[in-house]
């Protein structure tokens, strides 16, 4: 029994833009300094849905559409959604502390690093994602039996090891990677010679057991193990290490929670790494903004990427694209149809973001071809200006 790759699609009820923009000032954005993520408090499960497809987890909620696929049937515009009576009803934002742990100034940060590598990669919870959807099946999915075609194999084991090997061997400074399992944070960080801070998404209650069920079958469980945005600075680049850890709570409630990792390293760069909401454009475009406007008042004066899996595309959501340039100085989208995106400000763009061929992500085994993720990581360099 087999199953199609594409994921479900969800109605969106069409809301007036008044509705929209007084929602978004009814959000709150709680920012939260923190050194590591020791003593974080669990979190609870939300709205979670089974689904009996192969393709899916018993637990897991709609998954995001990869690149070339539809994520909802009502893409916002200017017509449709009035951005700028929203950006501007936003709450006003308080910028987080550096923690006292960390002897740093960020008044006189170190300048001299010139050019870095940027990537974004939602891990898709450390499964792999064939081309061919017959080989999802109930056999793999609850049997754990690997299913063959002539190119390639799917398996449902633990791609930790996979993951590792991929991202430590690319070339890169810093990488934001999105549903990142919790446990995969301190291993990727090892291989990859990176520091990392990490930030909980949604369903990370009783985090050890989620934990034990994706080591014994991670496709029965899929995302219901947990998930987290993850950022990896290699420290011995020329970004430097991390000098603040900061986070903000996006989304909180139905349909999941939502939360923004922001990062500064030595050199003076700031990172935000988002996963917005998905299969829902409006709330995703109430994600963007909101994540945009935190980390632009998180930064300063400072560069800035922002990026992650925004889960809006360009050629059908041009009016966020479009506000993020000009509101918040964010841009540089991926492509029209991309759904994740690394967007700079007070960086030089030295070579554009763009996707690695769906061959890049994959690995051999027995003489077939493993695909990693249902996402295909974006890759980008950035000059950052240096202090004269």
């Amino acid at each position: 029994m087999g199953a199609g790759a594409d994921h479900d699609r969800v109605d969106v009820a069409r809301e007036h833009p008044r509705r929209v923009g007084d929602r978004l000032a009814a959000r709150e954005l709680k920012l939260v300094a923190t050194q590591d993520d020791r003593g974080r408090p669990q979190l609870g499960d939300a709205d979670l849905e089974g689904d009996p497809r192969p393709g899916r987890g018993l637990l897991e909620d709609e998954g995001d559409a990869a690149a070339g696929q539809g994520v909802g049937p009502e893409p916002v515009s200017p017509a449709g959604f009035q951005l700028e009576g929203a950006v501007e009803q936003l709450a006003q934002l308080e910028r987080p502390q550096l923690f006292a742990c960390e002897e740093v100034s960020l008044q006189a940060p170190d300048t001299t690093c010139v050019e870095f590598t940027a990537v974004a990669w939602n891990l898709f919870h450390g499964r792999d994602f064939p081309p061919d959807p017959a080989l999802f099946t109930w056999r793999s999915r609850l049997l754990r039996v690997e299913e063959r075609n002539a190119t390639h194999v799917q398996v449902n084991r633990d791609l930790l090891a996979e993951l590792a090997a991929m991202l430590s061997g690319a070339s890169w400074d810093v990488a934001l990677l999105q549903e990142s399992p919790p446990r995969f944070a301190a291993p990727l960080a090892r291989a990859c010679k990176a520091e990392s801070h990490r930030v909980l998404t949604s369903r990370n209650s009783l985090g050890s057991l989620r934990a034990l069920a994706a080591r014994l079958n991670p496709d029965l469980i899929a995302s219901a193990e947990g998930g987290s945005n993850l950022t990896l600075v290699r420290s011995s680049g020329p970004l430097g290490r991390i000098v603040e850890r900061c986070e903000t709570a996006i989304h909180e409630g139905s349909p999941e929670r939502r939360a923004m990792a922001l990062t500064r390293t030595a050199c003076g760069l700031c990172v935000a790494n988002l996963h917005a909401t998905n299969d829902r454009p409006r709330l995703a475009a109430e994600d963007v903004l909101l994540a945009a406007r935190a980390a632009v008042e998180w930064a300063g004066e400072a560069p800035l990427l922002f990026g992650g899996d925004l889960n809006l595309r360009p050629a059908e959501d041009p009016a966020v694209f479009e506000r993020l340039r000009e509101r918040f100085g964010l841009a540089a989208p991926t492509a029209s149809q991309a759904i994740d995106h690394l967007l700079a400000r007070g960086l030089e763009v030295v070579e554009p973001p763009m996707a690695w061929s769906p061959q890049r992500r994959e690995v051999r085994r027995d003489g077939l071809a493993l695909r990693l993720s249902d996402h295909t990581p974006i890759e980008a360099r950035f000059d950052h200006p240096v202090a004269g």
